[in-house]
């Protein structure tokens, strides 16, 4: 099985883009957002679970999840928080241990946006934990522009997120995005031949 790297960081630091130039390193890139929403959009498998325990106004005309509904509840009601992350977790789980196992590439990227968060003193079942890392007014210019959010939703997410030294301590690798494309691909660049060579 190809060695697994953790890539991580906060809301709008630019995890997809840096995803997309491992990919063109033919890096096989496994995103648990992307995961949780092929769950959750229409036909997805969770569906019929989470429809046991949420209430018709969380789901579209077409029966997927409603993102932008759901989110506002976690926001606001723990229990659902819960109920959400004990249906969607194993599942997300479940696919991400198949994708890898299946990888034909030296080693796979599983993006996992909270994984620190949730293995704060554990770096069990994973070799390098890459970090993406921008200043917090970056974060949000991007965050509202492509993930269509308010700074509102923007702030409340953040609350849920550990700081940036945080991350920054138990990474391996840190990727600077404060920049453009043109600074961070050889930042990427160099990190892939370095996790060539440690291998």
């Amino acid at each position: 099985m190809p060695k697994i790297v953790v890539l991580t960081g906060g809301i709008g630091s630019g995890k997809s883009t840096v995803s997309a130039i491992f990919e063109k390193f033919n890096i096989k890139v496994i995103d648990t957002d992307l995961i949780s929403s092929k769950l959750t959009g229409k036909n997805g498998s969770a569906l019929k679970t989470l429809k046991k325990s949420f209430e018709p106004k969380f789901f579209n005309a077409d029966g997927s999840l409603n993102k932008e509904k759901i989110r506002y509840e976690i926001f606001s009601n723990n229990k659902a928080k819960l109920i959400i992350e004990n249906i969607l977790h194993p599942m997300i789980a479940r696919e991400v241990g198949t994708e890898t196992r299946l990888a034909k590439s030296p080693y796979v990227i599983q993006v996992i946006p909270l994984w620190v968060e949730k293995n704060k003193t554990s770096r069990s079942n994973i070799w390098k934990l890459l970090v993406v890392d921008c200043f917090e007014k970056i974060q949000k210019q991007r965050a509202i522009n492509r993930s269509s959010i308010d700074a509102s939703t923007f702030n409340k997410i953040k609350l849920n997120q550990v700081s940036r030294l945080s991350r920054i301590k138990l990474a391996d690798y840190v990727i600077d995005n404060n920049g453009t494309i043109d600074t961070l691909e050889p930042q990427v660049s160099k990190i892939h031949n370095l996790l060539l060579k440690d291998l």
